[in-house]
């Protein structure tokens, strides 16, 4: 009895012995089992290595054009932004002054040289009378230091006249370089310093320079490259580059050019040195100031090993990866795991015979499309892990499968169909015909601005006009006392009247002079009197018409002329008070019709213009002939807006902006638009076409499951959900009923993607793809929406 007893209380303990046992077994099992992992081959591929900097393009030569004379511009030969060669005529300056100036340099250059001549012969006649003891040493020194003396002043007076001709050539401003013109910066009828105003630039186009600051360490692994022979550039100033701008894609580098200059010093500040490269532009696409991206190749083409980024694995500082091999190095089939019965362990009916080995790969290369570079540790054909190496150690066993690619599939949650539990509220795509806009901020300026100046100094005596009003070109403004500069312009007058008549005197007298030394009845020194008598004087007359030509245009210039047609601003100098040549604002001009509207584009925007021009998706066939829409600061988009003609781009692109100055020109018959307003531009970026449009309300931004395979990657994607009256088996969706009972729509929701979204028009976004009218697109309650889901729908009704 009590040995039944005590077995009897044995029991439990048995039982729990067993199934300690059991659970232990299956610990073992589990502990056993194999994880199934995915495995890929490396890719083999001929690369160059590569290093990336960001650069900025420049042109080869840049000139600020200024006027090396000053005086009052006339006339602008040229249209803001043409292309230009070297030596064209770009502005003009009024000669007049400067002619006035160099024709009295060149008669008092003759009268000097007619003087020389008389001076020489009696020089010359004094030299022989002395070598014939006939006049006294004396007087032979008088007549030699006369000549010499008139001699040296010949030489000057030919520097006065040299340099009188120099102002008078540079009243034409002319192109020192080839290239491409900003805008004027002065305007006809202004006045401009020598050597001080800056009239406008030139910047060549064509090659371009493109410059960029490379580390120390990539200059001094390139330099080693090439001492080794394994870069093909026979030296670091010829070592190929490619060139990608901001607006294209990151792996798009079309561009390609040379590295042609290399600074003789480090930057010691940031350890980097200047390169710069030359590319051909013969298209003038590329422009002074863009942002680029450079790849500087470090080494030659050479075949690589790749594996994907994400099957390296860090082990306590060390980079790896695991290898998949199904036989030891003997080439024999690994060993069977075994159970504590001593039966070998199988998983789906398959032995055990492949196992995980970690390799060391030392330091990776660069990643290009998501796969890295191993130079040891892979070899071609190794079976390399992709998935699930945290579960892995050395020698594991494990199930290998191979990684299929089965192209992507969005996932954005599970596709079971919830209870339709939620409202949402959904709207029709609109397909409608609309252009790209981009919305700029302008400012209106005068087509021409003029500061009046006077040209003479004097004091006011007359104001001819009210201020504000409207003037034409050649409109008396403002009067100076005239009395001194005409009293100067009489005697000038004077002057040459008397020189004329002593002229005709003395050229009676010379050609008398000529026909008696013919026959011999005077003699060759006395002749020679009457010959330079004559030209003297001629020479005489020539400095006297120079005289009084310069004393008419000072007489003239007491009376102060509109030199542009426009609307005056209030007169700055009273009458009565003195005012000085060149120097005092009397008032200024600016014209009204037409008008001007500059405004800033970024680059981005201008490269796309760029783009669709060059592919012939524009209609426009340059930059300057785009059509623009202005609306001033009050005016709402329900009126019609001022239109006008992009007729400049500026030669180079703001560096510290990112920018491009743009002008557009504006007929302004009615004068309702004056300098300096604030207006918003509206730029078209290509020709008005076709669009399907959804509310912006309805985009939402969600991760994307990439599946390959066993993998899955997630990135941000944007898209929007669309109702169908269909399940996921093609069944029709019965009507449900809300909380109260009343019947409902129930549709299904399904994510789709739309790429990226295109401009926005009116509250509605263009989009390229993954909707078509007809759909119902989501634009309430997507908070609450998976892929999949049943939800309650209702039309969207706009307040």
């Amino acid at each position: 009895m009590k040995r039944a007893t005590s077995v009897l209380l044995c029991l439990p303990l048995l039982a729990s012995a067993a199934a300690t046992g059991c659970k232990d077994a299956q610990a073992d099992r589990q502990k056993l089992k194999a994880p199934t992992i995915i495995y890929e081959l490396p890719t083999i591929k001929t690369i160059t290595d590569y290093e990336q900097f960001p650069g900025n393009t420049q042109a080869i030569i840049s000139v600020q054009v200024t006027s090396r004379v000053s005086g009052y511009m006339t006339e602008v030969c040229f249209k803001d932004g043409d292309l230009v060669k070297a030596n064209d005529v770009l502005f003009k300056i009024d000669p007049r002054q400067y002619k006035a100036e160099l024709e009295r340099a060149e008669g008092n250059l003759q009268q000097l040289e007619a003087h020389k001549v008389r001076l020489d012969k009696e020089y010359q006649r004094a030299k022989l009378l002395l070598s014939r003891g006939q006049i006294s040493r004396e007087e032979y020194d008088r007549y030699e230091s006369d000549f010499k003396e008139t001699e040296a002043s010949v030489v000057l007076a030919k520097s006065n006249r040299d340099l009188a001709r120099l102002n008078y050539d540079w009243c034409e401003v002319r192109a020192s370089a080839s290239g491409r013109l900003s805008r004027r910066m002065v305007d006809p009828g202004n006045l401009v310093k020598a050597d001080d105003t800056v009239l406008t630039s030139i910047v060549s186009e064509d090659p371009i320079y493109v410059y960029m600051f490379v580390d120390e360490q990539t200059t001094l692994k390139i330099q080693r490259l090439l001492e080794q022979g394994k870069l093909s550039a026979p030296s670091l100033q010829e070592v190929p580059v490619q060139i990608s701008l901001s607006d294209e894609g990151d792996d798009e580098f079309p561009h390609t050019g040379i590295v042609d200059f290399t600074d003789n010093k480090e930057d010691i500040g940031t350890g980097t040195l200047r390169f710069r490269c030359k590319l051909d532009n013969k298209n003038h696409f590329l422009i002074p100031g863009l942002v680029v991206r450079v790849r500087l190749p470090i080494g030659a083409p050479h075949p690589a090993i790749f594996i994907r980024e994400r099957a390296l694995v860090n082990d306590q500082g060390e980079k790896g990866v695991y290898l998949i091999r199904e036989r030891d190095e003997e080439g024999k089939p690994f060993p069977n795991d075994f159970d504590r019965k001593g039966k070998p362990f199988f998983n789906d009916k398959k032995p055990l015979e492949q196992r995980a080995f970690w390799s060391k790969v030392g330091n990776p290369g660069k990643a290009h499309d998501n796969l890295v570079e191993i130079e040891n540790g892979v070899k071609a054909g190794d079976w390399v892990v992709i998935s699930d190496m945290q579960r892995l150690k050395n020698g594991k066993a494990v199930v290998a499968e191979r990684y299929i690619k089965r192209g992507s599939a969005t996932q954005v949650a599970d596709n079971k169909a919830a209870p339709a539990d939620s409202f949402v509220t959904y709207d029709l795509p609109i397909k409608d015909t609309v252009t790209d806009f981009e919305r700029i901020e302008g400012e209106t300026e005068a087509v021409f601005t003029v500061q009046v100046t006077p040209r003479v100094s004097g004091y006011m005596t007359k104001v001819n006009f009210k201020d504000g009003d409207l003037v034409k070109t050649g409109d008396l403004l403002f009067e100076i006392d005239s009395r001194p500069f005409k009293n100067e312009l009489e005697r000038a007058q004077g002057n040459l009247q008397q020189l004329e008549a002593h002229r005709t005197r003395l050229e009676s007298e010379y050609h008398r002079a000529k026909n008696l030394a013919e026959r011999g009845s005077v003699s060759p020194e006395e002749y020679a009197r009457y010959e330079s008598d004559f030209h003297e004087t001629e020479a005489g007359v020539r400095l006297a018409k120079a005289n009084r030509d310069l004393a008419q245009l000072n007489y003239d210039w007491c009376e102060v002329r509109a030199s542009t047609s426009g609307r005056l601003s209030r007169r700055m100098v009273d009458p009565g008070n003195l005012v000085k040549a060149d120097d005092s604002q009397l008032t200024s001009i600016v014209s009204l019709d037409p008008i001007y509207v500059y405004f800033d584009v970024h680059e981005q925007a201008m490269l796309r213009i760029k783009h669709l021009m060059e592919q012939g998706k524009y209609s426009a066939r340059s930059l300057r002939e785009i059509p623009v829409e202005i609306r001033l600061a009050d005016e709402s988009e329900d009126k019609p807006p001022h239109k006008g003609v992009v007729d400049f781009t500026d030669n180079k692109v703001d560096w510290n902006r990112g920018t491009l100055t743009f002008r557009a020109k504006l007929d302004n018959k009615d004068h309702m638009l004056t300098p300096g307003l604030f207006v918003r531009v509206r730029l078209p970026i290509g020709d008005a076409h076709p669009a399907v449009m959804i509310r912006e309300r309805a985009l939402v931004t969600v991760k994307k499951q990439a599946a390959e395979g066993a993998l899955a990657t997630d990135v941000k994607e944007k898209g929007v959900y669309v109702l169908k009256d269909r399940d996921e088996k093609g069944n029709p969706i019965p009507e449900g009923k809300d909380r109260e009972g009343k019947p409902v729509l129930v549709r299904r929701a399904e994510w789709v993607p739309i790429g990226n979204p295109g401009v926005l028009h009116d509250g509605y976004l263009e989009i390229e793809k993954g909707v078509q009218p007809g759909d119902w697109v989501v634009v309430g309650g997507m908070q609450r929406l998976k892929n999949g889901k049943l939800v309650m729908a209702e039309k969207y009704q706009p307040r």
